[in-house]
């Protein structure tokens, strides 16, 4: 009989290496990762582990004890409680791995779009032009677009509104952002959802790419990596669409691509949240009802910073929304295992039946 021994200890050490490589990660994608800019060499540490490939049988037993070191020097250097929190997430979320199931895709009616973009506008005439602009470049061409007016009192900006072309005006009193998107989606046709704020940019391909994880996977929910331009110029990472993410900040973007039926099970956006993140509070509510989603790793939204945007304004109020946050979410903070337990309903892995039907 062979000796098997050596076989066993590869895969052994192998399956220790993975281990390490995923508690790296882990970290690194959680919201603890940026406070480690101030201790670079612990970064490098959790960088040099994540990176890590397994170069074949001579060098496991080498990099095993290398990565093992490295993951030690890392818990070490952590504070304890951060590295216990980390720790306990981490073996709750892994404790449960993917579920799979079949899933028939349906056809959408031809006559219909697949995606109708919401876009609500209160005196933002000078961008809407050029982010209209934005989606009638995208490569796929199945939408609509619809423009709540949320009572805009700028000349220029009615004047602007009233010339555009093969786009639907909804005009209303000023109510507020997250009212406007609900009376938009109202009235959306598609399958899908697209919110867009006035005065930003899509890049060509987003619907194309969005479209086809949605389709081909059952999604709930897609979105993408973006960058801002304007008075800062800087490249954002999303992690995935997971509640835990989601408790500390808001992991996606206000464009991200859902189904319209999502949005009616959730009831839409919160009204009463006219000062701010009330997209991420909309997301919370869709994890919490297990929505399953999927980010695209490219920059392709474009996020316009400047001053009169509503996230400068929504930071001067910051902690009054984020108490009113958990106070309406009161079951989800500070209740680990209530989060792990939801989000064990986001993992779901479809096997999509005509995935292509509608693209």
């Amino acid at each position: 009989m062979p000796d098997t021994s050596c076989i066993d200890k590869r895969i052994y050490l192998k399956n220790q290496t993975d281990f390490y490589k995923d508690v790296a990660y882990f970290i690194q994608t959680s919201h603890f990762y940026s406070f480690l800019s101030l201790f670079p060499s612990l970064k490098n540490a959790i960088k040099e582990i994540t990176s890590y490939t397994h170069r074949g049988s001579k060098n496991i037993e080498i990099d095993s004890m290398r990565l093992k070191n490295r993951l030690e020097y890392v818990q070490n250097s952590l504070p304890y409680k951060i590295w216990q929190f980390l720790s306990s997430i981490r073996k709750a979320i892994l404790s449960k791995r993917f579920k799979t199931q079949n899933v028939a895709n349906t056809k959408w009616p031809q006559n219909l779009p697949l995606i109708s973009v919401i876009i609500p506008c209160f005196n933002y005439g000078g961008y809407i032009t050029e982010t209209i602009a934005s989606i009638r470049n995208q490569t796929f061409q199945r939408f609509e677009i619809i423009v709540i007016d949320d009572g805009s009192t700028d000349p220029a900006t009615l004047n602007i509104l009233h010339e555009l072309k093969d786009v639907n005006i909804i005009h209303q009193s000023n109510c507020g952002l997250p009212a406007a998107r609900n009376r938009g989606i109202m009235s959306a046709k598609g399958k899908y959802v697209c919110c867009l704020d006035a005065d930003d940019l899509l890049e060509p391909t987003y619907f194309e790419k969005c479209l086809l994880q949605l389709e081909s996977k059952n999604l709930d929910i897609c979105y993408s990596y973006f960058e801002q331009f304007g008075e800062s110029q800087v490249k954002c990472t999303r992690p995935n669409f997971f509640l835990t993410s989601l408790i500390f900040s808001n992991c996606a973007i206000v464009p991200a691509i859902y189904k319209k039926s999502l949005w009616e099970r959730v009831h839409g956006y919160d009204e009463i949240m006219r000062d701010g993140y009330e997209d991420w509070e909309f997301y919370i509510r869709c994890a919490k009802n297990g929505a399953v989603g999927g980010v695209i790793p490219e920059y392709l939204f474009k996020y316009r910073v400047h001053s009169d945007s509503m996230l400068f304004q929504s930071k001067k109020r910051h902690l009054e929304i984020l108490e009113y946050i958990h106070k309406k979410h009161a079951d989800l903070f500070g209740n680990l295992q209530k989060q792990i337990e939801l989000e064990n309903n986001q993992k779901i892995k479809y096997i999509v039946s005509d995935p292509l039907i509608n693209l």
